[in-house]
Order: C-alpha cells, then sequence, then structure tokens
C-alpha cells in the first residue's frame, strides 16, 4: 500500500513540475523571467541556467511561480539597450534601424512575433531565418523601442553600429 501511495505521489509531483515548467514547449520562454545571478548560485526546478556571463556571473531563466532569491538582479529591458539603440531613439526620428538579439532557443517565428508585436518589420523581408548568432535587423518605431526589450524572448537591442576603417 505504501508503494502505491509513494508512486501516487510522485506521479502527481512530477506532473505539476512539468506543467509549470514544460521544456519542450517554446512559447515558456515568453512566459518566464530572465535574471543576472552570480555563477554560485545553484540552479534548483523552476531555474535554468542560460548562459555564463563575464565577473562570475550567470543568466538564469525563472519559471512563472518561482520564488528567487535576493541576490538575483532582474534582466529589465532598460539594461537590454545598446546605448547607440538609445541614441538613435531619442534623435527625433519615427524609426531607427536596430539588431535585435534572442535568446538561443527561441525559435524565428517567435522572434518575427516579437518584432510585429512592438509595431516593427524586418528589415530583409525575405528572410526566412536569424542572421548569425540569433540575431536579426529590424525596423522598429522609437516610441516602442522599450516595448521590444521588454519581450522575455529578446536577450539585446543594438543601435546602428559605427565601424572605423583601421
Amino acid at each position: 500500500m505504501r508503494r502505491i501511495l509513494l508512486a501516487l505521489t510522485l506521479v502527481l509531483c512530477s506532473s505539476n513540475l512539468s506543467a509549470a515548467w514544460d521544456r519542450e514547449n517554446p512559447e515558456r520562454i515568453g512566459r518566464s523571467r530572465h535574471y543576472i545571478a552570480p555563477a554560485t548560485v545553484a540552479v534548483r526546478d523552476g531555474v535554468e541556467s542560460v548562459r555564463p556571463l563575464s565577473g562570475g556571473r550567470q543568466l538564469l531563466r525563472v519559471a512563472p511561480g518561482v520564488t528567487v532569491d535576493a541576490s538575483f538582479e532582474r534582466l529589465t529591458a532598460e539594461r537590454k539597450i545598446d546605448r547607440q539603440a538609445l541614441r538613435a531613439a531619442t534623435a527625433g526620428r519615427p524609426f531607427l534601424s536596430v539588431t535585435v538579439q534572442f535568446h538561443d532557443d527561441v525559435p524565428f517565428e517567435a522572434a518575427m512575433k516579437a518584432i510585429y508585436a512592438a509595431g516593427g518589420t524586418v528589415a530583409d523581408p525575405l528572410q526566412h531565418r536569424f542572421d548569425a548568432a540569433t540575431r536579426v535587423r529590424a525596423r522598429v518605431p522609437s516610441s516602442a523601442l522599450l516595448d521590444l526589450a521588454a519581450d522575455e524572448r529578446v536577450l539585446l537591442v543594438f543601435g546602428p553600429r559605427k565601424l572605423k576603417p583601421a
């Protein structure tokens, strides 16, 4: 009797965890939250390490409803936007060209939904997959730059690069 009760308890607990954190569903990235934490923080249920960062830190993805430690620092929209993108947004033009980098496990279709939801378009209308490193060049309204960066599927937003010849 105890074995049956134990097995039933394990099945119910594992189904609750999988419902909260379904790894097969690509839309889970949009529902989760991202944090920057020290590399010494142990990963537990509902918390997934996305990538290591410089300075002994790591980027973590946290499932909805999971509480976090005080050492976790939220990855906000303001932290995702590059200086040159902010400068271009405040230049007074209605649209700006940006490069949007998405998390590694975001599919291309979900990336397009994030850009279109912010009122933007893809710079190359025939683009059907990511450029290098899950990046997409896009034109977005200057007023929607924070809305685009606030999407949890977005990792970084870069402005136009001014390269100088050597």
